[in-house]
């Protein structure tokens, strides 16, 4: 599997910026170090190291779309296609009309699955979100929230102006604009709804080991209610100690270690 070139990825201070400390120009230069080591450890095909050095960026705090895409690149040289498809869905979520992301992300779960059908003989992967999400994923969330308030702002615009206009033709005019606008406000609205998770229950996360275990209780010790896949969908419900409960894709619930699934939106 050829993955996608690094060439990209340019250091910058304004990838740093994305954390507060970055304001120290002490603190700025040994992130921006930590970068450029990933990076020349990629280059050389050090791979392990060039991880966890984009990791500590991450550790830091550093969330920007080309990091992610760093660390996804280097976890999928490593075989962690797992933790790839969850870097890539975090750096999609900052960058959702960077077709190189979507490239990347989509090989990632396509070599997963077939390694999965090798191991298995056969399997499935997701290899697209549910249709609703698919429709709101090239829109940044500050972006909708953008075309809520304007769009919000210019129907109650119209409606202040209508009733000072004469003349029953820009009336009506006025009134078919705000028809419209409200129309689109609807939607604006629903997408920002669709794209915060507003209908679903829980956080969006990836199941990051094959296998993982699908328990009762918040224990390793409960009984088994069956296995998550590497590279799953799931929704993050819980969380009790170093366990969460989530809901994987198909529906299936359970408990899982935390270091078995990654949530996708962070903080």
């Amino acid at each position: 599997m050829s993955w996608p070139s690094m060439q990209r990825i340019v250091v910058s201070l304004a990838l740093l910026s994305c954390v507060g400390v970055a304001a120290h120009a002490t603190a700025a230069s040994s992130l921006e170090s930590l970068f450029a080591a990933g990076n020349s450890a990629y280059f050389q095909g050090d791979y392990a190291s060039a991880a966890a050095r984009y990791q500590e960026l991450v550790d830091a705090g550093v969330h920007d779309a080309d990091l992610y895409f760093n660390l996804g690149t280097a976890q999928a040289r490593l075989g962690a296609l797992g933790r790839a498809i969850l870097c890539f869905e975090r750096a999609q979520l900052l960058a959702p009309q960077d077709t190189e992301i979507a490239t990347a992300l989509g090989m990632a779960r396509s070599a997963l699955g077939k390694r999965r059908a090798q191991a298995q003989g056969e399997a499935t992967i997701e290899t697209r979100p549910p249709l609703l999400q698919a429709l709101v994923a090239p829109y940044r969330e500050d972006t909708l929230a953008g075309w809520v308030l304007a769009l919000n702002l210019l129907f109650f615009g119209l409606l202040l102006l209508r009733p000072r206009l004469r003349g029953d033709s820009l009336r009506a005019g006025i009134a078919m604009l705000a028809a419209t606008t409200l129309l689109g406000l609807g939607s604006a609205a629903g997408a920002l709804a669709v794209k915060r998770g507003i209908f679903d229950e829980g956080q969006a996360a990836v199941v990051l080991r094959e296998n993982a275990e699908l328990r009762e209780g918040p224990d390793p010790r409960a009984r088994s209610r069956g296995h998550a896949h590497e590279g799953q969908s799931a929704r993050v419900l819980r969380r009790d100690g170093s366990f969460l409960r989530v809901r994987v894709a198909g529906g299936a619930e359970g408990w899982l270690q935390g270091s078995d699934v990654g949530v996708i939106a962070q903080d």
